[in-house]
């Protein structure tokens, strides 16, 4: 004599089948939660990584601005003093010319003056000599 009727062994096999396919679907689920479980980790460590990163992008750029904003202040400045320069070289410029020029006025007069006093002579000489002549012919005759 059976302890249990046989429908209720059925049952109970069908229980113990159920139970079986649960315990491996259990188990399927237990190994996906873990392979779930490794990929949080993983993009939780992805996420402080770049996070890292991200502040040190930011302070790369900090940084190159910084370098930026001093590069532009000295080509300010050497600009600033291009422009000074340059318009002292126009100031030098603007006073040799007009040295150069008080100069070549003096010398042109001191030429021209040289010139005047040898056409003096050479007139003088000139009219000496024709009056010379014109007297000493008269003489003569």
């Amino acid at each position: 004599m059976d302890l249990i009727s046989e429908d209720t062994a059925k049952r109970l096999q069908r229980v113990e089948q159920q139970i079986a396919e649960v315990q491996s679907e259990m188990l399927r689920s237990a190994q996906e939660y873990l392979a779930v479980q490794a990929r949080i980790e993983l993009l939780e460590k992805s996420i402080e990584r770049h996070d890292e990163e991200l502040r040190e992008l930011k302070e790369l750029s900090r940084s190159l601005q910084q370098q930026y904003d001093r590069f532009g202040e000295k080509i300010d400045k050497l600009e600033s003093k291009l422009f000074s320069w340059m318009q002292q070289l126009q100031r030098d410029n603007a006073e040799l010319i007009k040295a150069a020029q008080t100069e070549g006025a003096l010398e042109r007069q001191t030429t021209l003056k040289s010139w005047m006093t040898f056409l003096q002579y050479v007139l003088g000489g000139t009219i000496f000599i024709i009056v010379a002549y014109v007297f000493g012919v008269n003489f003569i005759r």
